[in-house]
């Protein structure tokens, strides 16, 4: 059996802007043309993308890792009419172990902005479902460790750091915004007394 490597290049909320991000996100209707195009690449035998709102990447096979390592950005930049060099500073790039860990990772929210949050799990089944249902079964050649990274896990235990850390997150929200609302309520009264002082002066 030929010898495969899998490799990963992509970039996300910490290494790109929101507007690189957003030029680089395949919408609605690109990912089945995106798809088609990424498995004629030569020397990539299987392909898969995944593309949220907080990151865009492109997983390929292929029997040489360097080959497929440095097809994988010229493919963003050609579908996106992006210069190479000024997408190469954003981009990230992992393979073999590395590659499956990022993705078993991204599944599980562990690389997200906002630790353990479940919508990006979500898109990621999401995007592999999309991928199954526009290509025809002769190009429906997606990598397997992606469909294995999108099935539903166990959900965190309670007393772990990454329900503490979302808790943690979620309070912290909702301290900042009653310290706001307090605020406010502060800044209102005191206007109304500094109202009727000067009521009072110009009497």
């Amino acid at each position: 059996m030929e010898q495969r490597t899998i490799v990963l290049v992509g970039l996300n909320h910490r290494t790109a802007p929101v507007e690189v991000r957003e030029r680089l996100a395949f919408g609605n209707g690109r990912l089945e043309p995106a798809l088609r195009e990424l498995i004629a690449v030569p020397g990539i035998l299987e392909g898969a993308i995944v593309s949220t709102c907080n990151r865009v990447e492109v997983i390929a096979c292929g029997a040489d890792a360097a080959a497929v390592g440095s097809a994988l950005p010229a493919f963003l930049a050609r579908e996106h009419g992006v210069a190479d060099p000024a997408l190469a500073t954003h981009l990230y790039t992992h393979a073999d172990r590395e590659a499956v860990r990022h993705l078993f990772r991204v599944a599980a929210s562990l690389d997200s902005m906002v630790v353990g949050e479940s919508q990006v799990l979500g898109q990621f089944r999401a995007q592999c479902g999309q991928s199954r249902r526009d290509l025809p079964p002769n190009l429906c050649r997606g990598v397997p460790v992606v469909d294995r990274a999108g099935r539903p896990q166990p959900r965190p235990d309670p007393g772990t750091e990454i329900c503490r850390v979302q808790t943690a997150s979620a309070t912290q929200v909702i301290q900042l915004v009653n310290g706001v609302h307090t605020a406010l309520l502060q800044l209102r009264a005191a206007t109304r007394s500094l109202a009727s002082i000067r009521a009072i002066v110009n009497q």
